[in-house]
């Protein structure tokens, strides 16, 4: 698992790079994985030093890539999805659901056996885009945008 200090000037740049990149490739969206503050808060599980301000930095980085999007002035709906939103970004900054045009969450598992038990209804996408499955997204992870620091 790789943590980014999403704080860093440079991996911010690279990052908004590749949101252009997607944008001109014709894209309908990016899903972020993952959006974890607390990769870098107390007893985080990364072995990371401490960054007492990493959830309001997310915040202001995803405020950043949203604003970023829309001054692109597209032709077309453009979707930003987080993957995973930690609990302590959504605690220490609520307003920043308001970037998002729905959450994934790749950890929910579907039991009942009848579509009426699927409180999601399959092939509905809350974001108000129908036709989910003919989406082209790109999948930004830590992994793909490295910045050495």
């Amino acid at each position: 698992m790789f943590s980014v200090q999403y704080w860093n000037p440079e991996w911010q740049k690279m990052i908004l790079s590749i949101v252009d990149n997607v944008i001109s490739g014709g894209y309908d969206g990016l899903l972020l994985d993952s959006t974890l503050p607390s990769d870098w808060l107390a007893n985080n599980t990364c072995n990371n030093l401490i960054y007492p301000d990493a959830s309001q930095k997310l915040a202001d980085f995803i405020n950043i890539i949203k604003k970023h999007i829309q001054s692109k002035n597209l032709a077309w709906p453009f979707y930003l999805i987080p993957n995973l939103v930690d609990h302590k970004l959504l605690e220490d900054n609520p307003e920043v659901l308001s970037n998002f045009d729905a959450i994934f969450h790749e950890n929910v598992t579907y039991y009942g056996n009848v579509d009426a038990n699927n409180v999601f209804q399959p092939g509905v996408i809350y974001n108000g885009a129908p036709n989910a499955s003919k989406l082209r997204m790109v999948c930004i992870t830590p992994a793909q945008a490295r910045v050495d620091a």
